[in-house]
């Protein structure tokens, strides 16, 4: 990815930040097994948490993880300490990763049908881009998800070995997948896909209405990645359809694409309503496919989609040409600009206009530091104007600069100028983002 590139994927973690999908109930319908539920805190003391807000900068990161596993029984919620089924076992591992401002419990019933198949699931609660805690969420963080997640399959595989203990016996390593929605499908992407993070254990991962985004330094690499699934609403206002449609249509891997019709951003991980069943019962199977070699489960994933609300696109055998059809908008002239943009003093405000931008979109302006590598991190959050309605793809609003530290840089006059970060309708195309130096009085 190149390093405008890095700076215009910005743009979906931003409008993640004001998304937080609801928990829902369960979808009815046959489950081969209970399920129970542990929490285990895990601490890596080999990463630091950021400071973020007011939060000081920690010297570890502190993992609190709901472990689901199955019981004896036929599906329902979550039995805290339940004994586990051993006898059908050992079972594959996936480590589920939240959205922003979310936590495990929001996608409790969501994890419950992934364990009522057959498989066991962690879910770590992030440090900081999670909701909960004594600071606001922080979204940047997503560039250390990644490795919390390797980390948190390593410390579960290892109690698995243990003698005593729920897990203990009741995890085939070898079974490894990762799944996630929103800021969790992000992480996902960067464990499949990109240089800074890949995970080369994982076996098959399910993306959630998620999208690559930046990570610092490295690149994307979409022709080497293991099995996925990808699950996304056509209609989804924070992650833009078209943006995973050209992964998926790059990629070499056996993948598959479920499509909701009409779909906002939670549809692709809520098992209730008319969409739910055939987004759970595919998920359910590509991971049967691909984590068990299951080669029934792989032909029953065309029978999952309904016409009129799903669509699947199965390109899981070698070589397939299945793609997405994308439908390209047309040729826009996008133009921003910002004023004043010389001369500034911290706390002033600015008025950002734009002309050009797709009608009927949103518009995303946020201050940045001038080094793309940082992705979100970067970026002056707290003032950003996110997701702003752009009913005629021109406009005009106000934000206020920073004057000091925007992510590691500085924004000053005796610094490289920041920049303000101009995007239309979150898309990740690199024309789709404009990005205006603004520089500080001496």
């Amino acid at each position: 990815m190149s390093p405008r590139g890095r700076f215009h994927g910005i743009a979906v973690l931003l409008a993640l930040t004001i998304l937080v999908v609801s928990a829902t109930p369960a979808s009815a319908g046959q489950s081969a097994h209970g399920v129970g539920v542990i929490v285990e805190r895990f601490v890596d003391d080999t990463r630091v948490t950021p400071l973020s807000g007011d939060s000081p900068e920690k010297p570890e990161r502190t993992l609190e993880t709901s472990i689901f596993y199955p019981t004896l029984g036929a599906g329902g919620a979550a039995v805290p300490d339940a004994v586990p089924d051993t006898d059908h076992g050992p079972y594959p591992i996936i480590v589920f990763s939240h959205g922003f401002s979310a936590t495990p419990a929001t996608y409790e019933d969501f994890i419950a049908e992934l364990v009522a198949a057959g498989n066991v699931v962690a879910a770590p609660k992030f440090p900081l881009s999670s909701g909960g805690n004594e600071t606001p969420p922080d979204a940047g963080d997503v560039v250390n998800q990644p490795a919390d997640v390797s980390f948190v399959y390593d410390e579960i595989v290892g109690l698995s070995r243990d003698d005593d203990g729920p897990l203990a016996g009741l995890i085939d390593a070898k079974a490894f997948g990762v799944a996630g929605h929103s800021n969790g499908g992000i992480t996902t992407m960067g464990l499949i896909s990109h240089e800074c993070c890949k995970d080369k254990r994982i076996k098959a991962a399910a993306v959630l209405a998620g999208t690559p985004s930046p990570y610092g330094d490295g690149d994307y690499n979409f022709k080497k990645m293991p099995p996925f699934i990808v699950v996304h609403g056509t209609e989804d206002s924070a992650v833009p359809y078209e943006d995973i449609a050209r992964v998926f249509n790059t990629a070499r891997a056996p993948r598959a694409f479920l499509t909701v019709e009409g779909g906002g951003h939670g549809s692709a991980a809520t098992p209730s309503g008319p969409a739910g069943p055939s987004v759970v019962a595919s998920v359910v199977d590509f991971f049967a496919a691909f984590l068990e070699d299951d080669e029934e489960a792989l032909a029953r994933l065309p029978e999952h989609a309904v016409p009129g609300v799903t669509d699947l696109v199965d390109a899981t055998e070698k070589g397939s040409k299945n793609k997405i059809p994308i439908e390209e908008g047309p040729e826009l002239d996008r133009l921003a600009e910002v004023s004043p943009d010389r001369g500034l003093e911290g706390g002033q405000l600015v008025t950002v206009r734009w002309s050009g931008f797709s009608p009927g979109g949103v518009v995303n302006v946020v201050q940045c530091s001038p080094d793309r590598s940082e992705g979100t991190a970067g970026c002056d959050l707290a003032r950003g104007k996110i997701l702003q309605p752009d009913p005629t793809g021109e406009g005009e609003l106000q934000i206020e600069v920073v004057e000091g530290p925007v992510g590691k840089a500085i924004c000053d006059a005796d610094n490289p100028p920041c920049v303000i970060f101009v995007n239309d309708d979150s898309s990740l195309l690199p024309e789709a983002s404009i990005l205006v130096k603004i520089r500080f009085a001496k």
